[in-house]
């Protein structure tokens, strides 16, 4: 057996799953990974009908750090980016993580690579289990967002790069390790994206530099070709894989494509917004009297901007993306929401837009209301 077919299968993976405590409740005594034994009864043993999880601890830790690099990521780290820290810094990583994401998405549907096999691996997070495995676009979120970080702090500050590269790497190799333990990917599947998302940053790099300083100085002509070219590569990514399944004779689908809808969303979004707030028209309303006098300590201030935002940003998002999806799903022939969802017409949009519109309110439509407030 040759190193690459070693990397790619399913047993490193299931070796470091029964290593940390997971284990089949009745493993096959011809398996050479899951011996026959007889499962313990710890009081702290977290059991389901298929397997047993010996340390539960571990698993939070697991989708902890899954979720660094999931769809909740976006509408807490770059927001946040945006109105405590470097919004120039924010809108660059992103516009770099779409670049690399759109990539990296396009490549599971193009390469068709199944995940690790179950069994002898056990998957732990049911929530990807419809998308190919090759390359990780968690490894890839999970290099590209702080190392760009790094990247293009280092452009505008001078920081410490070493400690820089370690937390980065921490970073990284926490999101990796996570996804081997959840029995999400092989080590091949998290060393593709590793080199590829490095590959693609270096690459990238000039260009995304070159976007910024157009939109930066002239943007007014580039909002519209944003915003439809974000839509239409995102469009491509739903038509890669959009046969039909032989087996149920419905339309092939995975969670993949409405990720690339709603990170493209995020940054044409992000990037029309705030942008929008460089430009001069933006009025400001003088109400710094109505702030109490302990909101002139700073950290104070951070504190009630990013709770301000929150409030306003996390219920508006949850009711606009319900009424986009019934909205476009009222046009659909299917018989129910759950399954109009899974159509590209109706998935596409409703995703698109409502992380568009969020991520617009989180860089121009928030700020303006806490300028006024002389908060921003």
């Amino acid at each position: 057996m040759n190193i690459i077919s070693l990397l790619a299968g399913a047993a490193p993976v299931a070796r470091f799953q029964r290593l940390c405590g997971v284990k089949w409740l009745k493993p096959d005594i011809n398996n050479p990974i899951y011996p026959h034994e007889q499962p313990s009864t710890s009081s702290q043993e977290t059991k389901h009908p298929s397997h047993v999880i010996t340390n539960p601890t571990l698993l939070q830790l697991a989708l902890g750090g899954s979720e660094l690099a999931g769809e909740p990521f976006y509408y807490v780290f770059f927001p946040a980016c945006a109105w405590l820290f470097e919004i120039r810094v924010a809108r660059r990583t992103l516009l770099m993580l779409a670049s690399v994401m759109y990539v990296g998405q396009s490549l599971k549907d193009i390469l068709k690579w199944p995940r690790p096999s179950s069994p002898p691996v056990i998957r732990l997070d049911e929530a990807y289990e419809t998308e190919y495995g090759m390359p990780s676009t968690h490894t890839m979120c999970a290099v590209t967002v702080p190392f760009t970080l790094l990247l293009f702090m280092s452009d505008l500050y001078e920081i410490s790069i070493y400690k820089g590269i370690l937390l980065s790497i921490a970073w990284s190799s926490f999101v990796m390790l996570s996804r081997i333990y959840l029995g999400m990917h092989s080590i091949l599947d998290i060393a593709a994206g590793t080199i590829l998302s490095g590959a693609l940053i270096k690459l990238f790099y000039p260009v995304v530099t070159w976007i910024e300083d157009i939109q930066y100085f002239n943007f007014s002509p580039w909002s519209g070709i944003l915003g439809i070219t974000s839509f239409f590569l995102s469009w491509t990514v739903f038509q890669l894989d959009s046969g039909t399944n032989p087996r149920t004779g419905k339309t092939n689908w995975n969670t993949a494509r409405g990720d690339t809808a709603e990170i493209l969303g995020w940054c044409a979004g992000f990037i029309t917004g705030s942008c929008q707030m460089l430009q001069p028209t933006t009025s400001v309303h003088d109400l710094h009297h109505l702030l109490p006098v302990a909101l002139e300590n700073p950290f104070l201030r951070c504190l009630v901007r990013f709770s301000a935002g929150a409030i306003i940003l996390g219920p508006t998002t949850l009711i606009l993306r319900k009424v986009l999806l019934h909205v476009f799903a009222s046009f659909s022939k299917s018989s129910s929401i759950a399954e109009a969802k899974k159509e590209c017409y109706v998935e596409l949009p409703y995703k698109f837009f409502t992380t568009f519109v969020s991520s617009f309110m989180s860089t121009a439509i928030i700020p303006s209301l806490l300028q006024n407030f002389y908060l921003w």
